[in-house]
Order: structure tokens, then sequence, then C-alpha cells
């Protein structure tokens, strides 16, 4: 609301009944600039708003639009008037679900939409003809989850684009060609948010240096088993000061000694030595206001959640290569959330099975026979988990058929299988189907099946079974638990 007022009385000591000399020897103290008396123009605007309609024509730096009722602006319309210059005012708007309109609107035009629910996310404003030459065009927004964005002008964008974030309220003023742009307390640092802020390339075996991509997109592959030997990353155009620094875990050498930063190269080419992890952070006043934000596509895993602000993102004690990443700076708090692992450290994910493991032996026979355990009933409600059943078992070497699976899961896991805990039915001695659990492996292809408690109860083996194989268990309705 001070602006709005500020505004209005800048706009009244401009425009009262003061006589023609008075104009043009007096000063905007806002600005700093003369304005003379026989070129004052004036921009008046209005917004459609969301459940309301079309607001009333404000003008010269008042609010249209909304701020606090969480209501999108989806159309609007802007005009030049009491100019004596030839030329106006040119908008045009980007809408959710269309993207930037492909032509400028003009002169009272409407821009965006009406009827349709779609919010405007960003707009930008120039001046056209004579106007232009003498004066500026500055303008900002009111964005969902960010406030009011810096002033800006001149036909640069205002607001976001690529976070679904709604316009809500817009503010318009003309000064003399020059000024300096307005100046509020409630603006943020930002004038224009999109993933462009940062921009990143990857070393790529059998294909070498990738060509750079922007914020949020793949750099690297996915699918073709090719690993990220080295990365770079850089910063692009953001409005405070500050660097991006970023470190790798690298196959034979583990995590570099130091940071690097701002376009220098993390890892290694020409050795053939494969990126397993990655450290991403941002310095001085660009951590103050943005967070960067990543995600790792890892061997035998896939897309690993993402994470931010110098977490680690990937393997560590697996050998397994990362084969793509992406990376987005955004402002605080509006990164992506995940509630999956962004890394997977064996030792400490898995911290019982290796204990085991560093006992039997580091080898799948091993772990299967110390999973052959003590029959003791349990509960059988998948939905507890694996890592639920596993510590029953790690602690007291003995359980049911889902803790036996649920450790045998975890230790093939530790040893870099592709396992997965099962959950189903089978037949029961007395008649009738039981919940049962044992764990797949997928070995060059195929699946096998792995069931400690069928060994247990059966005495015969249940290591590296296949289904329906003669004198095993009829498992059905089964699915896996992770």
């Amino acid at each position: 609301m001070g602006s709005n007022n500020y505004f209005r009385t800048l706009a009244k000591g401009i425009l009262a009944g003061v006589t023609a000399v008075s104009i043009a020897a007096g000063v905007i103290g806002s600005f700093g600039l003369d304005i003379q008396a026989d070129s004052n123009p004036s921009v008046s605007y209005c917004t459609h708003v969301q459940n309301i309609g079309w607001t009333a024509d404000v003008k010269d730096g008042e609010i249209s639009g909304t701020s606090g009722q969480s209501l999108r602006v989806e159309a609007l319309k802007i005009k030049v008037s009491d100019s004596s210059y030839s030329g106006g005012i040119e908008y045009r708007s980007h809408v959710q679900n269309i993207g930037w309109e492909s032509s400028w609107r003009s002169d009272g035009a409407e821009s965006g939409t009406t009827g349709n629910s779609l919010r405007i996310e960003a707009l930008a404003i120039r001046l056209t003809g004579e106007l232009n030459d003498y004066y500026d065009v500055c303008y900002r927004t009111h964005v969902q989850n960010i406030g009011w964005t810096d002033w800006t002008r001149d036909g640069l964008p205002s607001g976001s684009e690529g976070y679904s974030l709604r316009v809500e309220a817009i503010q318009v003023v003309l000064v003399p060609q020059g000024a300096d742009l307005p100046s509020s307390e409630d603006s943020t640092v930002y004038r224009f948010v999109d993933n462009k802020t940062v921009s990143y390339q990857t070393h790529v075996q059998n294909v070498g240096w990738q060509s750079n991509v922007y914020g949020g997109q793949l750099s690297g592959t996915t699918g073709r088993s090719l690993r990220l030997e080295g990365i770079k990353i850089s910063l692009n155009d953001l409005p405070v000061s500050g660097s991006i620094e970023y470190r790798t875990h690298i196959q034979n050498i583990g995590w570099e000694d130091g940071f690097v930063r701002d376009g220098e190269m993390s890892g290694t080419t020409g050795q053939s030595l494969r990126l397993e992890a990655i450290q991403i952070r941002l310095t001085g006043e660009a951590a103050n206001y943005y967070d960067v934000c990543y995600r790792v596509h890892a061997q035998n895993l896939g897309w690993l959640g993402w994470t931010s602000n110098g977490n680690s993102a990937g393997t560590e004690g697996m050998s397994y290569r990362l084969e793509g990443i992406e990376i987005i700076v955004c402002p605080k708090g509006l990164g992506p959330t995940d509630s999956r692992a962004a890394f997977v450290n064996i030792r400490q994910q898995y911290a019982q099975a290796c204990a085991v493991l560093d006992q039997v032996g580091w080898n799948l026979p091993a772990a299967f026979n110390w999973c052959v355990m003590k029959y003791v009933k349990c509960a059988t409600d998948p939905g507890h988990g694996s890592r639920y059943f596993a510590n029953i078992g790690f602690t007291n070497h003995s359980g049911n058929c889902y803790v036996m699976a649920a450790c045998f899961y975890e230790m093939a896991k530790a040893l870099g299988y592709d396992a997965h805990q099962m959950t189903g039915v089978v037949p029961l001695r007395r008649g009738g189907m039981g919940p049962h659990s044992w764990v797949e492996i997928v070995i060059d292809g195929k699946i096998f099946v792995f069931d400690p408690d069928f060994q247990c109860e059966s005495g015969r083996s249940g290591y590296q079974i296949y289904y329906k194989k003669p004198g095993t268990w009829m498992y059905s309705n089964y699915r896996r638990m992770n």
C-alpha cells in the first residue's frame, strides 16, 4: 500500500493544476530529473484477476491486482495518454501452458487470456516511436511465493518462467530516459526468475565434452551405460555477487581435496575414470538468496533424489558410475523436493549388512547362508519395509521369512547386486495360502529367486532358483517391496 501512496502522490504532483512554468522548472524528487510541461505522458493499466474479473484502471505506479489473496492475474491492458510524442506502448505475457505470446500487444489491447483459468507468469513492456526516445517504462510484478520482484525496464522480462508461479499484481511507471529505476523497500533482489541462471557441461565416455545445457536439463546420458568423467558449472547473470563451487568423487581417487569454481573442470579426462558423486554449493551473496539443487543418474540405480547446497549426490563405496546430472539454481525455497535418497554410501546405508559381510566374507553365497537363520514368528506386514525387518534379523540372527529376506536383500545391495525384496503368498502345509517374502536378483538380465526361508524350512536349496522350478514353492500374487 505504501508504494501506491507514493506513486499516487507523485502523479498528483505532476498533473495537479499547477502552471506550465512551474512544472517546467520543477524537479521530481523521487527520480531527481526534470519533466517538461509539454510532455507529461501517463501510463494506465488494468488486470483481469481470478474470481474478480477486470479491475478498474490505475496509473503511474499504482498497484493493479492483489497480494496476499493467492489470486492469479490472467490478462492485462496497458496504454499511454497525455503524450505530445508519437509512439506508444507494447507488452506481452508469458501464459500458463502457452509460453510467451508470439506477438506484442499495444495501446490498450488485451494480453493474456480470459475464461481459460490460465495464469500470467511473466510480462515484458516497451515503448515505441518518439516516446521511446525520451522515456523509459519501468515495471515490477508480485509473484507467488516470491513477492515483489525488483524493478526492471524497457522490454526485459519480469516474473518467472519454468516454475509455474502466478503473477498476482503489477506496477508500471514512466520515467525520463536514463533515470534510475524506482526503488521500493518491499522489492526482492529478483527481477526475473528462470532456469538459465546456471549452465553446465559434462565430459562423457566415448563422447567427450557435451555442449552447455541450462538449469534442469540433462547433461550426460541415460540408458547407454556411459560414465561421466568431468564437469564444468557456471552461473549466469545473477543480480547478486557470488560463485558456484563443486567437487567430485572420482574412481580410484575419492573426493577431490578442494572445490573448483565458475567453469573450472572437476574430474578427469583421458584417464577413463568414472565420476561417482558430486557436491555443489554457492558462495557470497548468491548463497544468501539462492539454492543450488541437483540430482544424478547413477549406474544400476537410475535417478536418485534431489539434494542441494553442498550435500552429496551419487554413491560411494559401490563402484557405480554417474551417467547424467541435472542442476537448478533458484530463489531460496523454490527448489524441487524429493523423498528419495540423493546419496548412497554403502557403509552408512547398509552398516549392519557390511558388518556381517566383514565376518562371513564379501560374496553372495556367504551372505545367503548367514540369512538361513533360526525361524521365529514375527510381523508379516510388508508395509513395515525392509529396514524394519532387517534390523530384527541383524540384531537377533533369527526371524521369519520377511526378516531373512530383508537381511539378504541388504547384503546383496551392499555387494552391488540389483536386488529386490518380494512379498507374496505361497501354499501352506495345512492348506490355503499364506504370506511369504523372498528376494529377486537380476543377473545378466535374468531374474533369479533367493529364498532363505525355503531352505530353512524344506532343507532344499533356495539359492539362485527360478520361478516354477520343480520341487520349490509356487509363488503367486507377488510384488516388489523396493
